[in-house]
């Protein structure tokens, strides 16, 4: 909703997400961020959780699961936290200016986040795992489509003008992940907003089959 040229409130659509694990798991998942900062993500076990709670291993198992199971829980959960406080990043802008601040707004939460900065800056290879694992593809649709629907609803508010917001929406989940993997030299919203405005703010693009251009005259042998 907008008031004025303002954003006063935003709401991200969940439907499709991974469901925020119950708060009963955040004991465990607080213990197994702890170990992932200081161990990293790879080299964290679950006797490393256990040892932090002072539990047994069986007693991690029996309530969260294994490890690929912890990263999972801490992804949806994080996600979940994400989609909370991203919509502040929305007030006070309009127009293109909403979707710069949103994006700088992604791209700092991310990169400052303990764990996601702990693997971009000590375990890169997982990254790359990440990117070619099976599950990139569909972690970038999901994306892509809750970008759309936010899109969707901002053009309907006359915040954005129309245009596809299905094509808009890829483009900038590929930008921002690039951005975050491999952050552009100087500032990073500088380069954001340098990047996303003309692209938002170009007329649309118009629906008429181009013409076909004609040559006239005779060719010369």
């Amino acid at each position: 909703m907008r008031r004025g040229n303002e954003i006063i409130e935003v709401a991200f659509a969940t439907a499709g997400l991974p469901p925020a694990p119950p708060a009963v798991f955040d004991t465990y998942l607080d213990a197994a961020t702890a170990c992932m900062i200081r161990h990293g993500v790879r080299r964290t076990t679950v006797a490393d959780i256990a040892k932090e709670l002072d539990v047994s291993p069986m007693t991690v198992y029996r309530h969260i699961g294994s490890h690929d199971r912890v990263i999972q829980l801490l992804f949806a959960r994080d996600l979940h936290k994400l989609l909370e406080t991203a919509p502040t990043f929305f007030k006070g802008a309009d127009g293109a200016d909403a979707v710069v601040n949103l994006s700088s707004g992604l791209v700092d939460w991310v990169r400052n986040h303990p764990i996601f900065g702990k693997v971009l800056t000590d375990e890169p290879d997982v990254v790359g795992e990440i990117l070619v694992g099976s599950l990139a593809r569909p972690a970038l649709e999901l994306g892509a489509s809750v970008v759309a629907e936010l899109l969707e609803r901002a053009m309907d508010e006359g915040i954005l003008r129309r245009d596809d917001s299905g094509v808009l929406s890829a483009w900038l989940v590929r930008l921002l992940l690039t951005v975050i993997v491999i952050p552009p030299a100087g500032d990073i919203d500088a380069f954001l907003g340098e990047v996303i405005r003309p692209v938002l703010d170009r007329p649309p693009a118009s629906n008429k089959p181009r013409r076909k251009a004609t040559h006239t005259g005779s060719r010369s042998s």
